[in-house]
Parts: C-alpha cells; sequence; structure tokens
C-alpha cells in the first residue's frame, strides 16, 4: 500500500506536553524493538505490528531518492554503514584494533582513515543495536 499523501496530524500542546508524549512514544518504540530482538516466537499484538509499519513507513519516507551533490572526491564506503559494521563486530567480541584492521584492508583504506570516517557515526550505531560505544579498548 503506497502512503503519498498519507494524512499528516499535528497536535496542538504545550511543550512540555509534548515532551510527555514525545518520551512515551520512544519509550514504546525502544520496548517493541527489544521484543523483536528478544522473542522467540515473535509474538506481536496486531497494535505493535502496526506501530512498527508506521516506524518503517517513516524511516523508508525519509530515505533520500537522489544523491546530494557534494564537492571534493566521492567517499570510498559509507561511513554510517561502517559504523554500523564496526559496532556489531565489537559487539562480537572483536577488539577495537582488530576491527578497525580488519575494516582497513576490506575497504581498501587505512585503518586511521575507517576510525576518522566512523567517528561521528559511532554513538548512534552502538545505539541501534542497543549498545553503549565501549571506547577504543
Amino acid at each position: 500500500m503506497d502512503d503519498v499523501g498519507a494524512l499528516k496530524i499535528d497536535f496542538d500542546v504545550t511543550p512540555e506536553k509534548y515532551e510527555e508524549v514525545a518520551k512515551k512514544q520512544k519509550a514504546r518504540a525502544r520496548a517493541i524493538a527489544d521484543k523483536v530482538v528478544n522473542d522467540s516466537p515473535l509474538d506481536l499484538s496486531p497494535s505493535d505490528r502496526r506501530c512498527i509499519a508506521a516506524i518503517l513507513r517513516s524511516w523508508a519516507d525519509e530515505l533520500p531518492t537522489r544523491k546530494l551533490g557534494k564537492q571534493g572526491n566521492p567517499r570510498l564506503f559509507c561511513h554510517g554503514s561502517a559504523a554500523l559494521e564496526y559496532a556489531m563486530e565489537r559487539w562480537e567480541g572483536h577488539s577495537h584494533g582488530e576491527t578497525l584492521e580488519r575494516m582497513a584492508d576490506s575497504y581498501g583504506v587505512s585503518s586511521v582513515a575507517i576510525g576518522k570516517a566512523i567517528r561521528p557515526y559511532r554513538s548512534a550505531a552502538f545505539a541501534m543495536i542497543g549498545e553503549t560505544d565501549p571506547g577504543n579498548r
């Protein structure tokens, strides 16, 4: 089903009430994400299924359909995706150094270049997998 032209609703509430509602929405989305990761077999209510679908549609709608033009040389790899790859490898128990070295070999760049490229994305990447960035230990 195509959501083009989907109804958008604005709520006129105080900043305090808005913050309260937003925190509840975030908590619910995180609780559903935890359920998706941990439940075996996955048993979602119809409400949870609709929530997941709405989140995925919203995310999909925000993806750009055209590459934004930037000056300079094009990137050799997606820094955000590399940060997520780094987070997953660290979560699997690999050290900072060995993860950077493996990625450097894979992307054909130095480990320093990998480290600099993923730095702005690391905390978000760890947050995506529900973990805290362990640093460079």
